[in-house]
């Protein structure tokens, strides 16, 4: 009689079969790990950087100008010999100014954007009550920067050219000036001025910001008022203002 156990084909333990499969997965993961990773392509290096680039940039803090215009409402400010108002050039400038810091990415606020001024109503000294509600704003948004847009006058008509005033006790002030200084009159180079200190300013001696006041030329000179109301001179003021708050910054 032949024996059964004999005539059935042999098996494998379980215990085998288990050993088997650890061996064949752990070697299967080695081989996965060990094998040679492809290099990145430059280009996928510069992309991963340029992100990196772009990301940094978002968690940069942002600069804030405060762009106050002049006078407004029942203050006209300096008067041209053909009835040109200082407070409308002012705002023309000044608008112009804030479009240009905007598209180079410069948050810009202005004090006013219509004919107005911000006396509080019913004062009875309205200049005054104009000149503290301009400070407070600005101190309540803490700006990097103030720029007060002016037009001048002088008893001489030929007398021309854009100044820059600074408040003598601050440094930061006094760079901005001068840069600013610099830019302007490399747009008329033969009626180019010095910026000088102006602490007598109510504006800069109350704000708590580097500020300088602009007197962007003399509404006295026929010929410089006919380029002050020029789309394209202001242009180049904006130009000149905008590059040197981006060259101190």
């Amino acid at each position: 009689m032949k024996n059964i156990n004999h005539d059935k084909k042999r098996e494998l333990h379980p215990l085998y079969k288990c050993a088997v499969l650890f061996l064949c997965v752990l070697g299967a993961a080695i081989i996965f790990v060990d094998w040679p990773q492809k290099p990145k392509s430059t280009y996928e290096v510069e992309d991963q950087e340029e992100i990196s680039k772009q990301n940094n940039k978002t968690t940069e803090a942002s600069v804030l100008v405060v762009i106050d215009p002049g006078h407004g409402g029942n203050d006209p400010g300096k008067v041209s010999r053909d009835g040109i108002l200082e407070k409308d050039v002012n705002l023309q400038i000044s608008l112009c100014v804030k479009q240009e810091l905007e598209a180079r990415g410069v948050e810009a606020l202005l004090l006013r954007t219509t004919d107005d001024n911000l006396a509080t109503a019913g004062a009875t000294n309205k200049k005054n009550s104009d000149m503290k509600n301009r400070v407070a704003k600005i101190n309540d948004c803490n700006p990097d920067f103030l720029i007060s847009i002016h037009q001048n006058s002088f008893t001489d008509p030929k007398v021309r050219g854009p100044q820059v005033f600074y408040h003598g006790s601050s440094e930061a002030s006094e760079t901005f000036a001068l840069r600013l200084q610099e830019k302007l009159n490399a747009i008329n180079p033969q009626f180019a001025r010095e910026a000088k200190e102006g602490n007598d300013y109510y504006l800069l001696n109350k704000s708590v910001c580097p500020g300088v006041i602009l007197e962007c030329g003399f509404l006295s000179c026929p010929e410089e008022t006919a380029l002050l109301t020029s789309q394209q001179y202001q242009q180049k003021i904006a130009s000149a203002i905008a590059d040197a708050i981006l060259d101190v910054h």
